[in-house]
């Protein structure tokens, strides 16, 4: 089967490959120094952190896959809440907020993503595979 550039998806070299990996890294601890700076409160960060693959792991549950591919019925789930910009949007909106259970809790989401990232982790084909970058 040939692969489509939809599926291939962004293709960088090695060092570039690390680059983005590394800044995916930096933003992590930004992130992460930012909400102990600020004096979040740590558990709703780990939770939402912890829990941010729940849904896509429910819709994939008992699911037919090869092995380090997703499920094809859970791919739209984790795509849609490991997209960068959502976490990004939502935490920099709560930051005014009066509640800082709501911006730790989406802090922890976004850290989540950017250590995805981090480590390889981008989102998924719709056959279930890594995209590369």
């Amino acid at each position: 089967m040939t692969r489509t550039p939809i599926d291939q998806g962004t293709r960088f070299s090695g060092s570039r490959r690390i680059a983005l990996r590394l800044g995916y890294g930096l933003a992590a601890m930004a992130v992460l120094g930012w909400a102990i700076w600020s004096g979040l409160p740590w558990a709703p960060a780990l939770i939402a952190w912890a829990l941010i693959d729940i849904p896509s792991i429910l819709a994939g549950w008992n699911q037919p896959h090869e092995p380090r591919m997703m499920p094809e019925r859970a791919v739209p789930y984790y795509n849609a809440l490991h997209y960068l910009l959502p976490p990004v949007i939502a935490t920099a909106g709560a930051a005014f907020a009066p509640w800082p259970v709501l911006t730790a809790a989406f802090a922890g989401w976004l850290l989540h993503v950017l250590l995805d990232r981090t480590v390889g982790y981008d989102l998924r084909n719709a056959r279930g595979e890594i995209r590369t970058r």
